[in-house]
């Protein structure tokens, strides 16, 4: 999806780009973002990236596990400057149970937000769990 997302708590002066980065925050620092991108044709040495802080734990769900049940879940969503993700959605899920199982997760993982220039921006996040009975 090559669409900006749509920002949840975020002041309402702050915009978002569209496209794989899809970066939320400030017009003015978009603006160098953009500008420093299309020079350098790649992410700027001014950008630092999400750094996970706390990892997302999903709980196997008992009824799947007991009955040797396995899959998978992709999600995606943004993290916000708080450092913990928001707008989460689910792109596929072997099972309903391990959706909500993982989004249950990813809401408890946090992040050290990215930032550009020093300023906490919001960032997308994409993530794949995968439930195995061992």
């Amino acid at each position: 999806d090559i669409s900006a997302p749509v920002l949840r708590n975020a002041p309402e002066s702050w915009s978002c780009l569209p496209g794989m980065l899809a970066m939320c925050g400030p017009p003015s620092l978009l603006d160098e973002f953009e500008a420093d991108l299309q020079n350098s044709g790649r992410i700027p040495p001014s950008v630092r990236l999400p750094r996970q802080l706390r990892r997302p734990v999903a709980l196997y769900p008992a009824g799947l596990r007991d009955a040797g049940r396995e899959g998978q879940v992709q999600l995606e969503g943004r993290i916000g400057t708080d450092g913990f993700a928001t707008a989460i959605r689910l792109v596929s899920a072997s099972h309903p149970d391990f959706a909500a199982a993982a989004e249950e997760g990813l809401r408890q993982a946090q992040w050290e937000p990215a930032r550009f220039r020093g300023v906490p921006v919001e960032g997308p996040v994409k993530l794949t769990v995968t439930f195995m009975v061992r």
